[in-house]
């Protein structure tokens, strides 16, 4: 039971963050389980690498139902104590200067300075999540967000206009089904805002996941959303190799701002002792247009340590001529420990 509760709260965070948000992508009821008394501490390093690349790193420390992550340019306050049968949550959380990676947009199949905007938000957010029978969870939430925009040196506002202070509340509902294997879950939630194409943008998501522990397994991964009145702000980011948007091998990392998507990812993997390499297939269509990419990712642990590490090629997404079809993830992480 306490390992179905580790897992099942390593699935809330994202269940009540914007999709921009730069979360590992599991929902709050699938999140890290409460730490004991004494406190432990992680951090990774690591970097998306492609024409674009990005670096990252991550602090975290926790103690009892009480934890604070800073990673990159977000930091997040949270107090999340267990209880009997679920969990609940209050957090705060900020993130500067490239929230949502506003300030590296694409255009046309190459970067596109002249559409970068600098983004921040400070938010509050609190939820519950129930542990129900059969190794399922359900959870409820509501999050409140404030952004406040600017332009970089090379903006062009004329193509990318700087949106208002914009005011975002985001009630959300989501539910799940956990094995050590195979994961599903789903979430409905709305955007009701200050500004933008339209006072309350619902939104839909789904993500099953399957990856059984054999020597030699297939490994399954099928995602889709639907939204209706998203803009920059708001809508799902996907491309890249990397954990915290939707990924499409060779691809650049949220290459593709999306509103309605199905993505999905099939291979096979090999395991050992410690971990997996896994050979992959991507494709995705969204808001008409679709991308394809193939790749390997390896993951390696050695207690407390973890690497990841994974490569792509995306033969046929548009390109300009300087601008490549590969793209790679590394992180090294030392896993929480005193």
């Amino acid at each position: 039971m306490r390992e179905l509760h580790h897992a099942l709260f390593a699935t809330a965070v994202i269940a009540c963050l914007p999709a921009t948000a730069t979360a590992e992508s599991k929902p709050e009821a699938e999140a890290e389980p409460e730490a004991g008394s004494a406190a432990e501490t992680r951090w990774a390093v690591g970097g998306s690498f492609d024409s674009q690349p990005h670096g990252v790193f991550e602090y975290g420390w926790r103690s009892g139902p009480a934890s604070v992550l800073f990673n990159t340019d977000t930091l997040d306050l949270r107090w999340s104590p267990e209880v009997q049968g679920g969990r609940w949550w209050v957090a705060a959380r900020g993130e500067a200067i490239i929230a949502g990676l506003m300030r590296t947009p694409w255009h046309d199949g190459e970067p596109a300075p002249e559409r970068a905007r600098a983004a921040s938000y400070a938010g509050v957010e609190a939820g519950r999540a129930f542990y129900l029978p059969g190794a399922t969870w359900a959870s409820a939430s509501a999050a409140t967000r404030s952004y406040v925009f600017g332009a970089t040196d090379d903006t062009d506002t004329a193509v990318a206009p700087i949106p208002p202070t914009t005011h975002v509340l985001t009630p959300d509902l989501a539910a799940g089904w956990w094995t050590p294997g195979a994961q599903v879950y789903a979430r409905l939630s709305a955007d009701v805002r200050s500004d933008g194409p339209q006072t309350v943008s619902p939104a839909a998501y789904g993500e099953l996941r399957i990856h059984p522990a054999f020597t030699v397994a297939p490994r399954v991964e099928l995602r889709g959303g639907v939204a209706d009145g998203q803009d920059d702000i708001t809508r799902t980011r996907l491309g890249g190799m990397v954990p915290y948007s939707v990924p499409v091998a060779g691809t650049s990392w949220a290459e593709w701002w999306v509103e309605d998507f199905a993505a999905a990812r099939a291979g096979l993997s090999l395991r050992w002792d410690g971990g997996f390499a896994s050979l992959l297939a991507d494709t995705a269509t969204f808001d008409g247009a679709t991308a394809e990419g193939f790749g390997v990712d390896v993951v390696h642990e050695w207690s407390p340590w973890r690497l990841e590490l994974a490569a792509g090629y995306a033969p046929r997404v548009p390109r300009k001529p300087d601008v490549h079809r590969f793209s790679s993830w590394l992180r090294v992480t030392r896993e929480w420990a005193p």
